[in-house]
């Protein structure tokens, strides 16, 4: 199931989310750095994470102007209950101008398969 959000929606969520972001990102830094050091021990963990990521970055890009461009950094992921929680940053370039972007996706797993089941993209 993905779900998306309105362009009006989107601009009315963006301080609230962006608020969230912040106030998060602390917490999410403390326990991101922790499911990320264990997953280095488990090569089967930090294989789900990679392609946790990898469909992330596939929805992603879908609501970007410019996807081929796309930069991504300040990856963070949390080992959730269904999957994962990914959050960071995303820069486009196109027309000789920059765009920064923050983004944050839940993924879970379907049989084999990564879905981003929320993917948030909201102006840096």
């Amino acid at each position: 199931m993905n779900v998306s959000m309105t362009p009006g929606a989107l601009r009315g969520a963006t301080h609230i989310v962006r608020n969230s972001l912040l106030a998060a990102a602390g917490m999410t830094l403390l326990v991101g750095t922790a499911a990320c050091s264990g997953d280095s021990k488990d090569s089967g963990s930090s294989d789900r994470q990679t392609a946790a990521q990898a469909a992330c970055y596939e929805e992603v890009k879908k609501k970007l102007t410019a996807p081929e461009t796309a930069q991504f950094s300040q990856e963070k992921a949390e080992s959730t209950n269904f999957g994962y929680k990914i959050s960071g940053a995303v820069e486009t370039k196109g027309d000789g101008t920059s765009i920064k972007n923050q983004y944050l996706c839940s993924v879970e797993q379907n049989g084999s398969e990564w879905m981003a089941v929320q993917v948030l993209v909201t102006p840096a």
